[in-house]
């Protein structure tokens, strides 16, 4: 398992700025779970998010996405060509896809079983 700090520093080196102190404060994002190791290289995490509401006072539900970071350090989107395509676009990985930190953690699990090993 690849701690925060890591996936941070991964993120760094790829040029991105998706664990930057103001993108986070944007979208009151939180790092749920360290990176589960892929056997190419990549991994997956958790995140979750909780935004105000529009047209109300309050906040929505904190909810939960599961991440893929590639193995250059880059956090992708579900339709992102690294994806296996098995794996584009299943719900599993959609943004805020799970109302508990329980069900996303299941969620990678079922997706890191989904991914397919490398080659020999």
């Amino acid at each position: 398992m690849l701690q925060a700090s890591e996936l941070r520093r991964r993120n760094r080196r790829a040029a991105g700025h998706f664990f930057d102190a103001g993108t986070m404060r944007m979208f009151d994002s939180r790092i749920e779970s360290g990176g589960t190791k892929l056997p190419d290289g990549g991994c997956l995490f958790i995140t979750s998010e909780q935004h105000d509401k529009m047209f109300d006072t309050g906040r929505w539900p904190r909810m939960y996405t599961v991440r893929v970071m590639g193995p250059d350090g880059s956090v992708l989107p579900t339709s992102h060509p690294y994806l296996p395509g098995k794996l584009h676009g299943i719900h599993d990985l959609e943004y805020q896809a799970h109302d508990t930190l329980a069900a996303a953690r299941a969620a990678l699990l079922r997706v890191a079983a989904a991914w397919p090993r490398k080659e020999q």
